[in-house]
């Protein structure tokens, strides 16, 4: 029997269910739209579910299988192969069982599957490309994998909450052996291009696990202390409006550690051929940890200095002004100093930093120390500052972009009191949840699954 005929007979027979239930004019004729688009739905299901099964078990068993096999296992130097039966979780979560061939032998290099269809079909904890985008989809983007569980369940797709995690941390861990690219676009490149780029903290709770027990020796004690991954971003302004680009999408990826964060930058804009942009911006706050660290990191690069534009974000810039008048004598009443701060933002708008220093004297002659290094801490971004310059050119004034990322890839879904992450999963989860809300998810799974024969 031909694969053809097999196809046209599970059609025949969802047909003759179809015909046999007749449900559909039940739940119309008592207006119950619910229970139709539900009874449809879950026979919709079922009918893909044994097409998949039965194609994929007869494809398995078939000559062009077994080629398809032996030149894979040549190329991936495989030993001797015995047929083994196997099974595999399709998108709807039904385990299918399928003829396979295990290798007994394979090179120490070999980290992979033995069985040659989860090698050469790429398959996650034997779980289908279109199953593990679908399930990680759901655990990043969903508050919790309870949450992502019950949505999926509803859904269609067979999922408990161990499955949602399992599948998504090894999904993530996937993707961060090849993370610097999986997400581009085909032929991405940053030359020509006016580009932003900005970095900064959020915040976890990391379990970190003893050398102990618990009293009744079952688990280990562990501490949960807060730790600051750090995320970066790299965009493309619009030389016409001077805003982030609708025509090209962001792209983030986060890590831990001050130096491991700018290394993992550095091989990102290696790749994008930073050196190849028309001006790059870098913008931030006024951390020391990043100022020390990125213009060195550009021109080591290959970016000219004279196309380089730091620039301190504009509203940490306020929060300094903020300090000033707090720290301002009592003497001076309240309408008289927000007078002086609505001053004082004017003047740093429009980059006039010296000026700010001449308009609190006008106000208090003796300056104290802490008013003194905030005025310090102006000069020391001097240039930075040059809000007017930078908005005249098309340049951005504020790092919102990276404020919105730290919030919406680390905090909405990763900061939690009551949540414990272990370091190494939470990376895999937050590059899978940056992909997605960077939309770029699409490109990260073509390139998961491409088949390296």
């Amino acid at each position: 029997m031909t694969l053809i005929n097999i196809i046209s007979k599970v059609v025949k027979e969802f047909e003759s269910q179809l015909k046999a239930n007749c449900f559909f004019n039940n739940h119309l004729e008592s207006l119950d739209l619910q229970g139709f688009e539900s009874g449809l739905h879950d026979s919709t299901i079922q009918l893909y579910e044994n097409l998949a099964e039965t194609i994929l078990q007869f494809f398995t068993k078939s000559k062009k299988h077994k080629e398809a096999v032996d030149v894979f296992s040549q190329t991936k130097s495989f030993g001797k192969r015995k047929e083994r039966e196997t099974e595999v979780q399709i998108m709807t979560g039904k385990k299918i069982k399928i003829t396979n061939y295990y290798a007994s032998k394979v090179p120490d290099s070999h980290q992979e599957s033995r069985h040659t269809f989860h090698a050469m079909y790429r398959t996650i904890l034997k779980a289908s490309p279109m199953y593990c985008s679908i399930i990680s989809m759901a655990s990043v983007i969903c508050p919790s994998f309870e949450m992502a569980s019950q949505i999926l369940q509803m859904q269609g797709t067979k999922a408990d909450v161990n499955r949602v995690r399992n599948i998504s941390i090894q999904t993530g861990k996937k993707c961060l052996q090849n993370r610097v690219g999986i997400q581009f676009k085909p032929e991405e490149t940053l030359a020509g291009k006016t580009v932003v780029v900005s970095i900064d903290g959020g915040r976890s709770c990391i379990r970190e696990n003893k050398d102990e027990l618990n009293s009744q020796g079952t688990h280990n004690l562990f501490d949960a202390n807060w730790r600051e991954p750090k995320l970066f971003v790299i965009h493309i302004i619009d030389p016409k409006t001077g805003k982030q680009s609708k025509n090209d999408i962001p792209l983030y990826d986060c890590t831990f550690g001050t130096e491991e964060a700018f290394s993992l930058l550095e091989k990102y804009l290696t790749k994008l051929e930073i050196q190849k942009a028309e001006k790059v911006q870098f913008i931030a706050d006024g951390a020391i940890w990043i100022w020390d660290r990125a213009k060195k990191m550009l021109l080591e690069l290959g970016v000219k200095e004279d196309n380089i534009i730091e620039t301190l974000d504009f509203y940490h810039g306020t929060e300094h002004l903020s300090a000033i008048i707090k720290n301002i004598p009592k003497r001076v009443n309240a309408q008289q100093k927000k007078t002086l701060y609505l001053e004082l933002k004017d003047l740093l708008w429009n980059g006039k930093i010296e000026e700010i220093k001449e308009a609190v004297k006008k106000v208090i002659k003796r300056t104290n120390k802490n008013i003194r290094r905030e005025f310090k801490y102006f000069t020391k971004h001097l240039k930075r500052c040059n809000y007017a310059t930078f908005r005249s050119q098309g340049f951005l004034c504020g790092s919102g972009i990276i404020e919105s990322g730290i919030r919406r890839i680390i905090n909405l879904r990763f900061k939690c009191p009551s949540s414990f992450w272990y370091k190494e999963n939470l990376e895999a989860l937050i590059f899978l949840r940056a992909t997605l809300l960077a939309k770029r998810w699409g490109f990260m799974i073509t390139k998961l699954v491409e088949a390296e024969l």
